[in-house]
Parts: C-alpha cells; structure tokens; sequence
C-alpha cells in the first residue's frame, strides 16, 4: 500500500466515511446553519473589534439566504474533498463514494445550488456533472 492509500484510510477512519459520516451532514440545511453561525462569528471578529454577542442571537438562514463568504469556502472545501472519492478508482473510495451515494449525495449537493455564490455553484456542478458522466 502506498502513502496516498493510508492516509484515505485514516481519513476515512477519522470522519467515519464508512459509517455515520461527520462530514456530508454539514451540506444539509441543520447543521449548515450551526456552521453558518459559526462563520458569522468568524465574520464578525475578523471585520469588527466590536462586542459579537449580537451574531450569536442570529437566526441561521437557509441556503438561498446564505451570504456569508466563509459559509461559502467551507462548503466548496467540503464538496471539493468529496470529488477525490468520486473520482478516485482505488477500492477505499468507490466504497467511501458508493456509501455516500447511497445517502443522497448528489441530491444534497443539488439543494447546495440555492447558496447564492458563483463559486458554490460552479464547484457543485462540476461535481454533478462527472457524477452524471460516470452512470
């Protein structure tokens, strides 16, 4: 086995992708919100110096809401990291791709598609499309 075939299986050890999967639920609309939340925060003490107390009494939006550039980069980040299971032809991640296919992934990626970002958009996409290509 060689370096890139143990460190997928690490990661895939490390994030459950074979099991409950810590990583594909941050691209449905729950916990998107909780990172949403989170990267506002970020926002906040990164732009202002001011007091922050105010963004943690926000009400998360939904994705056609979604405006915050942070939210945006994690979710292009995380659907970027899928794409090396998709399209990778090791045994580790046809499976780790097939698991995750079976739980709607292309169906949660879609949903994505109302982020209004150019960027979120053009990353999910891609991704259906060599998702499609490989049927």
């Amino acid at each position: 086995r060689d370096v890139r075939e143990r460190w997928l299986e690490h990661i895939v050890e490390k994030l459950q992708l074979k099991g409950d999967d810590c990583l594909m639920p941050y691209l449905m609309i729950k916990k998107f919100q909780e990172l949403y939340k989170l990267c506002e925060l970020h926002a906040d003490c990164t732009e202002n110096s001011q007091d922050n107390s105010t963004v943690l009494d926000i009400s998360p939006p939904d994705f056609s809401g979604s405006t915050n550039r942070y939210a945006h980069e994690v979710v292009i980040s995380i659907v970027n990291f899928l794409k090396i299971f998709a399209e990778d032809e090791m045994e580790i991640c046809e499976e780790v791709s097939k698991k995750m296919n079976d739980r709607g992934r292309d169906t949660i990626l879609f949903n994505l598609l109302a982020i209004p970002s150019l960027e979120v958009q053009k990353t999910v996409l891609e991704f259906l499309e060599k998702s499609v290509e490989d049927l």
